[in-house]
Formats: C-alpha cells, sequence, structure tokens
C-alpha cells in the first residue's frame, strides 16, 4: 500500500506499506551495487552537503559512544570481541576500547572514514557494505548496530548474519529511528528519505529480531519517555534494544492497519502544532505593526493598562 510518492529533498520515491506485517520500505528499491555507490560517493554530500568533518563526527560518536555504554551496563563484558557495523570513523568503537578494553572491530562503507579511523586511533575497521565482507561464525561476543539498519537494503539478513557471527550467548545492541514516532515532529515527505530503505515501528522492530534469533532482554523507546533528558546533537525519536543471541521464533508482526492509525494521528498532530506556530507568528507580526503604527511609549501604556484591567477583573 502506498504511503508517499515523494521523500525528503524533494526526490521522487514510493515508500509503502506491507499489508501482511506493516514493514515500511523503499518500492522499488536500489540494487546492492548502487547503493554502495550511493554510500561510497553521495551519501555525506546529500545529508550534510559534505561540510561536516571527520573530526567532528568522530567526536559526536564519542559522545554517543558513552550514552550506549551507559545504556547497556554489565550487557557487555571485559575484554570482549566488538563489533559495530556502520561505524562511521569509529567514534563508538574508540570509547568502547578505552574504557573496557574491548577487542574493536568496525564496518564503514565510506574508505575514507575507514582510513582515516587506522591512521588516526589504530580502529580496525573494514571498509565495505556488511553483505561483501568476510567474517568468521562465532567470533564477536558484542555487536552494536546504532542508527544503521533501516540504513541496509535487507534489514532481516543483516540480523541474521549477526546472529551467526556472535557466539553463543551473545548480545546484539540495536538502536533505531521510530518512523511511527518522527511523524509527530515532521511531515512525510520529511520523515521518508532515500538513506533509509527501511523504517521501523517498535512492534515490527520487535517481530523482527525474535525472527533474526534474538530474545529482547531490554528496550527503550523515546515516543515513550515524554521527559527524557537528552545532550544537544545526540540521537533521539529513537528505539534502543538488547537482545541476546537465542533460537528464531516465529514473528508476531503487527496488524498494518494500527500503524497507519498511529501515522496518521501523529500527521495530524503535527498539522495542528504547525498551524498553531504559524498563528503564533501571525499574532506576533500584528503587534509588531501597531507597535510601529502608535509608537513603542503608547503600545506599552496600552498594554500595562490591559494587564492592569484583567488583575482588576479577576
Amino acid at each position: 500500500m502506498l504511503l508517499a510518492s515523494r521523500s525528503r529533498f524533494d526526490l521522487a520515491l514510493r515508500t509503502v506499506i506491507c499489508k501482511h506485517c506493516g514493514l515500511i520500505y523503499h518500492n522499488p528499491r536500489m540494487t546492492f551495487e548502487s547503493f554502495a555507490r550511493f554510500y561510497e560517493h553521495d551519501y555525506r554530500r546529500l545529508i550534510d552537503g559534505g561540510t561536516r568533518s571527520v573530526d567532528d563526527l568522530f567526536r559526536s560518536q564519542v559522545k554517543h559512544g558513552y550514552q550506549i555504554l551507559a545504556w547497556i551496563g554489565d550487557a557487555l563484558p571485559g575484554n570482549a570481541r566488538v563489533l559495530d557495523i556502520g561505524s562511521g570513523p569509529g567514534g563508538q568503537l574508540w570509547v568502547i576500547r578505552e574504557t573496557r578494553g574491548a577487542h574493536v572491530v568496525g564496518v564503514e562503507p565510506a574508505a575514507e572514514h575507514a582510513e582515516w579511523a587506522h591512521k588516526t586511533h589504530g580502529l580496525d575497521i573494514r571498509a565495505g557494505m556488511l553483505e561483501a565482507l568476510a567474517f568468521d561464525d562465532h567470533i564477536f561476543d558484542f555487536v552494536i548496530i546504532s542508527q544503521t539498519l533501516n540504513h541496509l537494503l535487507d534489514p532481516l539478513r543483516a540480523l541474521q548474519r549477526v546472529h551467526s557471527l556472535l557466539k553463543p550467548g551473545g548480545t546484539l545492541f540495536l538502536q533505531v529511528i521510530d518512523f511511527v514516532y518522527w511523524n509527530r515532529l515532521a511531515p512525510l515527505a520529511m520523515t521518508t528519505t532515500i538513506d533509509h530503505p527501511y523504517m521501523f515501528a517498535s512492534a515490527t522492530l520487535r517481530a523482527m529480531m525474535e525472527q533474526a534469533g534474538f530474545k529482547i532482554i531490554k528496550w527503550e523507546a523515546d515516543a515513550e519517555l515524554p521527559s527524557r533528558v537528552r545532550e544537544p546533537g545526540q540521537p533521539n525519536l529513537h528505539i534502543r534494544a538488547l537482545g541476546l543471541k537465542s533460537e528464531p521464533r516465529i514473528p508476531n508482526y503487527p496488524d498494518y492497519r494500527d500503524i497507519l492509525k498511529q501515522i496518521e494521528t501523529n500527521q495530524r498532530a503535527y498539522r495542528h502544532k504547525e498551524r498553531l506556530a504559524w498563528m503564533d507568528t501571525r499574532v506576533e507580526d500584528a503587534k509588531g505593526f501597531a507597535r510601529r503604527i502608535v509608537g513603542e511609549r503608547i503600545w506599552r501604556g496600552m498594554a500595562e493598562a490591559y494587564h492592569h484591567h484583567k488583575r482588576d477583573a479577576s
């Protein structure tokens, strides 16, 4: 079922929702080869104009790395072998290596980020897409997929691959943007974007993790935390999960109509908020115009008289 025909950056892009499982995705999607080229050459230029330095991105990841460690607590054992998929220049891995003594490996499609991480911080980051890189099975204790799963062409296959890479008893940390919640804060044409081939709701993410063989042992969604405190520039609107390697289960995917209803409700809330903001702007414009007409001194006198009248009336 079609959700949107255009996306962020005003690109013609069909976004659909599956009537059988509720998954939201692009249809059609890029081929693996074209997607790899997009991430190697065009992704950063599209997202931030190609102006963000690698150092700045690294520093941001370092902050996020400390947040991840605070959230996962003791789930990451000492001296563990850790894989970060979509590691960028390696800020998260640097934190984990320096604070937990872990043996860290990253996967990053941008070759210049992988090279920078090796030269600057001695990090082992493999350039390329996960699907194209060779790893032995059962070699990692902990895998991180932070703000990456919705960037993959086949997220279920990626989770199944992670399952095979983890040792028995291994753990996955997963963080992904909550597409349904995001639609409360932006129009649909902004929340569908070319670098997110798949988009997740809490229910579809849970089902996919269980289908891939992960038992969820910790779960948190920003949509359920109205007073959550976040550092400026750090991820929000997200779902975070810890999954313990287990046996694959028959997934319990949600009714797509429930997800559609949530998106429509959130879009109405967004439009209402935008109308209120527009009205506030018009009111301020009118006040400014009145000040220019009657003069600032007279305007203040009128405002004071009005407030005195309201106070006496009450």
